[in-house]
Order: structure tokens, then sequence, then C-alpha cells
């Protein structure tokens, strides 16, 4: 289990990474571009509330291991 906290954490953080990207290029558009930025911020976001929640449960599951995983 523990080579899956690195795995989660990298992926929380590219999804973060792309929702920032994608908000930021949104706020320099106009119009139908605007809108899929917008969008596609708000999946980014929601990806990575998944897999920040994926973290911290196996996060939270090892810390309660005995031996430390």
């Amino acid at each position: 289990m523990v080579p899956d906290l690195p795995v989660l954490r990298t992926a929380y953080l590219i999804e973060r990474d792309f929702a920032e990207f994608y908000e930021m290029a949104a706020e320099k558009s106009q119009g139908e571009a605007k809108k899929v930025l917008k969008m596609l911020a708000m999946w980014e976001r929601g990806h990575e509330a998944l897999f920040k929640q994926l973290h911290d449960k196996a996060f939270e599951e090892y810390a309660q291991m005995p031996w430390g995983g």
C-alpha cells in the first residue's frame, strides 16, 4: 500500500496544476473558449478532489498500521 501514497499524491497535484492552468487561461479568454476552459477546470477540480480523497484514505490506513506500513 505504501507505493500508492506517492502515486495518489502525484495524481492529485497534476490535477490541481491542470485546474489552475485552465482557470488562468479562462481568465484571459472570451466567448466559447472561456466557457470550455472553465468546464475543463471544473472537471479537473473534480479529479483533484477524488485523488485527494483517495490519498487521504490510504494515508490514514497506512498511519494506523502498527509497523508503519
